[in-house]
């Protein structure tokens, strides 16, 4: 079995932390049976996450979990009433394609930068609303995971190396928690994490 973890460069990097640092690139799994597979593409907006699907299953089986960590990047480039429907087609889409695997919302991180957007506040909100919007539609109408990320906050300098992209530091608590979320979600019925 396998766990995909897709999304922009916010994935690329922690795959890369996690070639260098415990818990290792399959985030300690072995003993569930199954193999992580991680596909990060800087800049990646929401207009080309169904095309990196498409290329996973010409490659690889269908996963046991989807982690999708992708849209921080689309904020401000469509209207937010356009990209949420744009994301709950997209899903909707995936979940009856891929009926045996569980999708699971990855909330978009705080930033520094919007590169779309005036204002930062502007954007928090814009942010707080697609998490909040998505994450509700794939746990009541998908039957999907999501997974909160409530100890990275833009007050904790130290937590990201630039206007957008996690520190060391921050990369540590964000596969801590990827890591403890696929954990529960793999021996539990629990699909919220952290409660």
């Amino acid at each position: 079995d396998s766990i995909w973890i897709v999304g922009s460069s916010i994935v690329a990097r922690a795959k890369s932390y996690c070639q260098m640092n415990s818990p290792g690139l399959n985030l300690s799994l072995e003993c569930k049976g199954v193999t992580v597979i991680w596909r990060g593409v800087g800049g990646m907006k929401w207009a080309n996450f169904e095309d990196n699907i498409r290329k996973l299953l010409a490659e690889f089986d269908p996963p046991k979990i989807i982690v999708i960590h992708c849209g921080g990047n689309s904020i401000g480039v469509l209207p937010l009433k356009q990209l949420q429907i744009s994301m709950k087609f997209v899903l909707g889409r995936l979940h009856r394609q891929l009926n045996g695997t569980l999708l699971v919302w990855s909330y978009i991180l705080p930033r520094f930068y919007w590169r779309s957007m005036l204002s930062s506040s502007a954007a928090d909100v814009a942010r707080n609303r697609v998490n909040s919007s998505i994450g509700a539609f794939v746990r009541n109408q998908l039957d999907g995971a999501v997974i909160r990320y409530p100890d990275i906050k833009t007050s904790q300098g130290k937590l990201f190396c630039d206007s957008v992209h996690l520190s060391n530091l921050g990369n540590s608590i964000f596969v801590a928690s990827l890591q403890a979320a696929l954990n529960k979600f793999l021996s539990s019925s629990e699909r919220v994490y952290p409660f």
